[in-house]
């Protein structure tokens, strides 16, 4: 059950840090698309994402993966207390 939570938590995580990346993808080549239709001389563009928007899905991700890094480490018994020498 844990196994299943952390990945999940990882594929989200990276979903989340990614989707800023991906929109202004998207954004970017419709912009192109439209442009390059004949006829069109100028496209009304929205506002790209605010930097807190992106700095929230940035950090929100993270988080999400750096719990499914301790989940996992939890539930594998893998902490830096318990080195061997």
């Amino acid at each position: 059950m844990k196994t299943t939570i952390a990945v999940t938590l990882v594929i989200m995580g990276g979903l989340l840090v990614a989707a800023p990346i991906v929109s202004d993808y998207l954004q970017r080549q419709q912009v192109v698309a439209a442009m390059n239709k004949p006829g069109v001389t100028s496209v009304s563009l929205r506002p790209e994402l605010s930097e807190l928007y992106r700095f929230g899905c940035w950090f929100t991700g993270s988080a999400m993966i750096a719990a499914a890094i301790f989940l996992l480490a939890a539930f594998f018994g893998h902490s830096g207390a318990n080195v061997r020498r």
